[in-house]
C-alpha cells in the first residue's frame, strides 16, 4: 500500500514529480478513518498480514492459492509484542475474526 511515507521516500530518492504526485494521490484515495475503539484490531490485523494459512493447488488452468484463515496460534504473541493489553485481547480477537471473515470473502471471490 502506498502511503505518505512511500511518497516522501520517492521524492527523497529523486523520483519524477509526476510519480510522487501519483503516489500521493493513491495514498489519499486509500485513506480511511478508524474509530479509536477499533484501532488495536486494525493494528493487529495489519501485523498478522503475513500469517494467513493457505493451500496451493494446480489445475490445467493454472495455479491457485486458497486462503483458509489466519493462524490463531500467533495472535497472542503478536498482540503482546505490539502492546495490546491483556484485558483487551479477547475483544480484539473478536474484532479480528470479523475482519478475517470479510477478508476471506474478498479473497475467495478472487478465485471465481
Amino acid at each position: 500500500m502506498i502511503d505518505e511515507g512511500v511518497a516522501s521516500a520517492l521524492a527523497a530518492f529523486g523520483a519524477r514529480q509526476s510519480d510522487v504526485d501519483a503516489a500521493r494521490k493513491q495514498a489519499a484515495e486509500a485513506a480511511f478513518e478508524v474509530f479509536p475503539e477499533n484501532w488495536d484490531a486494525v493494528r493487529l490485523f495489519e501485523a498478522l498480514s503475513t500469517q494467513w494459512r493457505a493451500v496451493a493447488f494446480g489445475t490445467m488452468a493454472g495455479a491457485r492459492v486458497l486462503h483458509m484463515g489466519l493462524d490463531y496460534a500467533v495472535f497472542e504473541p503478536v498482540a503482546r509484542l505490539i502492546g495490546i493489553r491483556k484485558r483487551r485481547r479477547a475483544a480484539v480477537f473478536q474484532q479480528i475474526r470479523v475482519m478475517e471473515d470479510a477478508a476471506l470473502g474478498v479473497l475467495l471471490s478472487e478465485l471465481s
